[in-house]
């Protein structure tokens, strides 16, 4: 299976077979997780750094009413990984309008792809895919 250019390059930027190769090299007897973790966040973090010059190590941003939240989280515990995504509008009752439009056609996707995943399917494929 094939990695696409952009999927190589933005791995290539972000150093993430090196930070691997670092990970790799630390896995060593009585060693601690949290520092073998810490020693590759802190490696992609300075390689992603050489390529974004400008990021904000914080974002003093504030949310506002009617803003659009992204929240995205991952987990890997006993060789299990878990992923949890989630759009949430930062409002009191019912989303409408355009930012319910959003929500829904995000939700009508997300569907649609979980309905197109089988066993062997790529993402490229899925991604291709005119279904619905």
């Amino acid at each position: 299976m094939g990695v696409s250019g952009a999927v190589r390059n933005g791995r290539q930027r972000a150093g993430v077979m090196e930070a691997l190769q670092l990970v790799l090299s630390k896995c060593k007897p009585k060693a601690k997780i949290v520092d073998i973790c810490e020693k590759g966040d802190s490696f992609i973090r300075e390689q992603a750094g050489n390529t974004y010059k400008n990021v904000k190590k914080k974002i003093e941003r504030v949310l506002e009413e009617g803003d659009m939240l992204k929240i995205d989280m991952g987990c890997h515990i006993d060789g299990f990984i878990a992923v949890v995504a989630h759009t949430h509008v930062l409002q009191e009752g019912p989303v409408t309008g355009r930012a319910a439009d959003v929500v829904a056609a995000a939700n009508i996707a997300a569907e649609v792809a979980l309905r197109l995943v089988r066993p062997g399917r790529t993402n490229s494929k899925l991604c291709r895919s005119r279904r619905i």
